[in-house]
């Protein structure tokens, strides 16, 4: 065979391979049109060859026609093949382009998964991946929730990890989550770690795919912390309920007209049931006298307004009994809207002492004259007789040491008597036989308390008859005894010489004449007769005895230079001490007397006329309190004619009972308001804990919704607490006197029921208002003016009349008016306060204001009345004019300043965003919880903390480390040394070293204002991060002082 025809067969073979493989080519690449244009191509190409392989065969004719067509075809091909290859372009493009475009997706692909597993791993929470229950995956959060290293964790179970006693469990919550694809419900569990401690977390799972496995994907909060103080806060408020609970004052929350809830005390106080009272509305319980106003108060204080915290008023009990209470009400937020709370307690009882005591004052006022009037007549032999006394008079403790010994002691024993105080007898070396009889005859007295009384000779062959006394506390327990020791040895030895005598006498008898009998007979009638003398004495001794210690006067004797050398039990009372020997320790210069009427002026008088007779005068108390006394004294002179000392009688002339009962009251309060206060700094610091603890974990799990909703509630839970702490600290707290606006109408109304309440029945009481404006004003001192002028002017009308409140606004022109009442021209609220009472002539108005001045019997009055009206109206920037005729009444004028209302506060400008520093600042706190909180929550703003649990840890680091410290943010209560007691300490080590105070006390505006005038800084407890980065902050960015300012003295911060 020819070798081209070989060739064209193949050719030919291959060409119609190359067509078939076009047309298979279409459902794979597209372009059916084009593919077809190919294999066409292809077909003819092959047609072309064959009529090239004809020619030869068919001849010459047959060729010429056959080489025509074989170009025609050649044509046919060269255009489809172009056509084709042409239409075919775009394709392969677009192939060409969703090549490169899978190629960068590829490349984005594997960086965002790169990107998700940076991510994953970064993230503040644990990721765990469970396949089979084994874990695949672990985050860099693992080991903070777990504490095990992730990489120690793969392979091994997350059951595992959870505490034994809790693994069931664990195993079946997650058994129930396979094949949920939504998050499951949030689970609490302990984890037992490697380290022994126990952590708590909150998990949440669900199914996912990882690496093309299913899987379970599994997140874990450690919630430890939390946790810990959501534990804190149960037994916090635990606390509070207990002592809601057991206190014995009835205890009610009032909010609209509802009451939310009453304590144990208060349903033993009225005799509703809880569920009885949740169905009342909150003056149900009231008196109808009282009712109306009890119920607009309740209303208004939880409308923002300020109605009286305290009065009195009566409710009527579920059995119909009436009874007085005492209320005090105060505004509170319960559960998120304003509400009041309210303490009661039980006064019926003392309404009815009171009642019992003014019908009784009048026989006790009677008895107490007649009385001091009998005192004054015995007092000289009294005095006499005790000053002269022969007898060694002492007093001893349980321990027989000497409390007292008179002055004639030194003349018995040589010893002085100041010697025998705070010793024995056995120290003072007298014979040990003497004394241990003297300590059993003490004994026996303090174990019997009974008197004794016995006789016994000394060595020096002295005979004492010895009296041993008792001393009596209220429960009739032994405190100390007294006893009175006289030399009887003349006595003695008349019997001696009495016996003999009568011995003698006896042998005689029958020799002796009828004189000698009666002689004898008279000598018997002389020893009988000194006998009752010598019995008379003694009672006579036992009588004045008891009347120095048992009466109801001070009685005394001071030096001039104010040593006090004796003073009876009601003196030592009257000046608050406790014992004769704790007032002795004290100097009269400083002690009693004071600034109105000093020691010096008492002295002056008393040396200049020789004797004072009804002198009164006011003396203060050991404890501040004053007190009026009224005083008769002299001047005993000494032979050579200079001043021995002075003596004299001090009677009480104050209300006795009513002083007592506010000190009481004033007690308690003050325990009261101590407990609170520590329960409250207590409490601020859990919270403190609890907030800072909190808003770090806010800080670290970033945008995770259902954790932050978590830390909202722990975020509201310290909110409440904050606010138990501080209606805590606003029941303790006393009310400082403080300037405000007020309408001085509105103090008259309020104060009208508590004036009737006061003022005796026949005086009726009227008030009218013409529009007064508004003043500046403290409302107790107000209220003190208002009850002063009504006390007067019960006083001035015995008989009964109408006391008449008239209010108005008035404009003070220049000229004598004005000018006599020292007020400058210009806008004034006038008060008039006119009474219907006897009146006052010209001279005593002209001595109305002064101080002590008082036209009452004495003994009735302090004089203090108007004179304290004055002053405070002069503290006012007001001024008083009094106008008054005998007979006709008084008028009493009072001008204060009007002022204009304020405006509303301007509204608070938003906080500025938060900033951190490089700075190095040292935290001082002795709470350990906080400290951390405080560490962590400052080094999370780039700042380098050291830290210290007391002042005297941080003088330490201050001394070594001062000066690279800027600011040490420190407690202000510690142990061992405080915050204030550091800042003086650090001024020395660290001058410029700044200081921020904390405290969860609410009375530390005075800390804070006074600590920023050095440049430091005070923030209150509880308070969050971000408060304290701006806080620190502000005090850092401050300018520095050229000159180190002095440190705040702690006696300035805290007092």
């Amino acid at each position: 065979m020819d070798l081209s025809l070989v060739l064209l067969i193949a050719a030919s073979v291959a060409q119609l391979a190359a067509a078939i493989l076009a047309l298979r080519l279409v459902p794979v690449s597209g372009g059916r049109g084009a593919w077809g244009l190919v294999a066409a191509a292809m077909l003819l190409m092959v047609l072309r060859r064959w009529l090239h392989l004809a020619g030869p065969l068919g001849g010459a004719q047959l060729g010429e026609g056959t080489g025509l067509a074989a170009d025609v075809v050649s044509l046919l091909i060269s255009l489809l093949l172009l056509v084709g290859l042409l239409w075919l372009r775009p394709t392969f493009q677009l192939r060409q382009e969703e090549s490169a475009r899978v190629k960068l997706l590829a490349s984005h692909l594997a960086a965002s998964e790169t990107q998700q597993q940076e991510l994953i791993s970064s993230l503040p929470v644990a990721v765990v991946v469970l396949i089979d229950g084994r874990i695949a995956f672990a985050n860099s959060s693992f080991e903070d929730a777990f504490g095990l290293p992730p990489a120690a964790a793969l392979g091994s179970s997350l059951e595992e990890l959870i505490a034994p006693q809790h693994r069931d469990a664990f195993r079946t919550w997650l058994d129930s989550n396979h094949g949920t694809s939504g998050n499951a419900a949030r689970s609490e569990w302990p984890v037992a770690g490697p380290d022994g401690q126990q952590r708590w977390v909150a998990l949440r799972c669900r199914t996912a795919t990882w690496q093309g496995s299913p899987a379970l994907l599994v997140t874990a909060a450690d919630i430890t912390a939390a946790k810990v103080a959501a534990q804190r806060l149960e037994e916090s408020e635990a606390r509070f309920r207990a002592l809601t609970e057991g206190t014995a004052s009835a205890i009610l929350i009032y909010q609209d007209t509802g009451i939310r809830y009453v304590n144990n005390a208060a349903v033993e106080l009225t005799g509703y049931s809880r569920e009885e009272f949740a169905a009342m509305n909150f003056w149900d319980i009231v008196h109808p006298e009282h009712r109306e106003l009890v119920k607009a108060r309740g209303l208004a204080r939880q409308q923002g307004d300020a109605p009286p915290r305290r009065y009195q008023f009566k409710i009527v009990r579920k059995d119909g009994a009436v009874r007085w209470i005492d209320f005090s009400a105060d505004s509170i937020t319960f559960e998120g809207r304003p509400a009041g709370i309210g303490a009661a307690f039980d006064i019926t009882r003392q309404k009815q002492i009171e009642e019992e005591l003014q019908a009784s004052r009048a026989r006790l006022e009677e008895l107490v004259a007649q009385r001091t009037a009998e005192l004054r007549e015995s007092e000289e032999r009294f005095r006499a007789l005790a000053e002269n006394s022969l007898d060694v008079i002492m007093r001893f403790d349980r321990s027989f040491r000497h409390l007292y010994a008179n002055p004639i002691v030194e003349s018995q024993t040589g010893i002085p008597a100041r010697e025998f105080i705070g010793k024995t007898h056995r120290e003072l070396g007298f014979p040990e036989e003497l004394c241990a009889f003297w300590e059993e005859a003490m004994d026996a007295v303090f174990r019997t308390g009974r008197t004794h009384r016995v006789e016994f000779q000394l060595p020096s062959r002295i005979w004492i008859d010895w009296l041993l006394i008792p001393e009596t506390r209220p429960d009739g327990s032994v405190a100390s005894v007294i006893t009175a020791a006289r030399d009887i040895t003349e006595r003695k030895q008349a019997e001696e010489e009495l016996r003999r005598h009568r011995d003698h006498l006896a042998e005689l008898v029958e020799e002796a004449t009828a004189e000698l009998r009666e002689a004898n007979q008279q000598l018997n009638r002389e020893i009988r007769e000194r006998q009752r003398v010598e019995a008379a004495l003694r009672q006579s001794e036992a009588r004045y005895r008891s009347l120095y210690d048992n009466a109801t006067i001070g009685l005394y004797r001071t030096t001039p230079d104010g040593r006090i050398e004796l003073a009876n039990p009601a003196m030592v009372r009257m000046l608050g001490f406790s014992s004769f020997e704790e007032l002795a320790q004290r100097d009269l210069e400083t002690v009693g007397f004071t600034e109105e009427f000093p020691r010096q002026r008492f002295k002056e008088l008393l040396e200049r006329q020789g004797e004072v007779i009804g002198l009164e005068y006011p003396l203060r108390r050991a404890d501040g309190t004053l007190i009026w006394v009224r005083e008769n004294a002299r001047v005993v002179r000494a032979e050579d004619g200079r001043i021995a000392y002075y003596e004299g009688t001090v009677e009480d002339t104050t209300q006795r009972r009513i002083l007592e009962e506010r000190l009481r009251q004033a007690e308690k309060m003050e325990a009261l308001g101590t407990f609170a206060g520590g329960v409250a700094h207590d409490f601020n610091n859990l919270l403190m804990a609890t907030r800072g603890a909190a808003d770090l974990l806010a800080k670290q799990i970033g945008d995770n919704r259902a954790a932050q909703a978590e830390l909202d509630i722990i975020r509201r839970a310290v909110a409440r607490g904050a606010e138990l702490a501080n209606a805590l600290l606003v029941f303790a707290r006393r009310r400082a006197l403080e300037m405000q606006e007020m309408q001085i109408s509105q103090v008259v109304t309020e104060l009208l029921p508590m004036l009737q309440r006061v003022l005796p029945e026949n005086i009726a009481i009227e008030s009218f208002d013409q529009g007064a404006g508004t003043v500046r004003g403290d409302r107790g001192q107000l209220e003190q003016i208002l009850m002063n002028l009504a006390s007067n002017a019960r006083d001035a009308m015995p008989r009964g009349g109408t006391i008449t409140i008239h209010t108005s606004s008035v404009s003070l022109e220049p000229g004598e008016k004005a000018e006599r009442l020292g007020l400058p021209p210009g806008p004034y609220v006038k008060l008039s306060f006119r009474d219907t009472g006897v009146g006052m002539d010209p001279e005593t108005q002209a001595r109305a204001f002064e101080p002590f001045f008082t036209t009452k019997a004495p003994g009735s009055g302090t004089g203090l009345g108007l004179a304290t009206v004055y002053g405070l109206v002069q503290q006012h920037g007001g001024a008083i004019q009094v106008e008054s005729a005998v007979g006709v009444g008084t008028r009493v004028d009072i001008y204060l300043p009007q002022i204009t209302p304020s405006s509303p506060a301007p509204s608070r400008p938003p906080e500025p965003p938060t900033q951190g520093g490089t700075e190095t600042i040292l935290v001082v706190e002795d709470e350990g919880d906080v400290r951390h909180v405080l560490v962590e929550a400052l080094t999370s703003f780039g700042y380098t903390v050291l830290a210290a649990e007391d002042g005297e840890a941080a003088l330490e680091i201050l001394q070594s480390q001062g000066e690279r410290i800027q600011l040490v943010v420190t407690d202000v209560v510690m142990p061992r040394m405080g915050g204030l007691e550091l800042r003086a300490a650090a001024t020395a080590v660290a001058p410029r070293t700044r200081f921020l105070f904390s405290s969860g006390y609410s009375d530390s505006l005075l800390l804070d204002s006074q600590a920023s005038e050095q440049g430091d800084g005070f923030i209150g407890k509880p308070y969050g991060v971000d408060q304290l980065a701006r806080k620190v902050r502000e005090i850092l960015d401050r300018p520095s002082p050229t000159t180190p300012a002095p440190p705040p003295a702690p006696s300035d911060l805290t007092n």
